[in-house]
């Protein structure tokens, strides 16, 4: 998963947190091991598209 996935599942698909990007607009939800992995950053980098809007 990249920066720009995260950031386009914010802008143009209306992603609102960490949960939204991983369980419904990437497939990283679906191994417990990956989204724990990544969850922190995620929601970092949401939060960070979400105050640009």
């Amino acid at each position: 998963m990249t920066r720009a996935e995260v950031e386009w599942a914010v802008t143009h698909e209306g992603a609102l947190d960490a949960d939204d990007v991983l369980d419904r607009r990437t497939r990283i939800g679906l191994v417990p091991a990956d989204r724990g992995a990544v969850r922190e950053v995620v929601g970092e980098l949401v939060g960070d598209a979400l105050q640009r809007l």
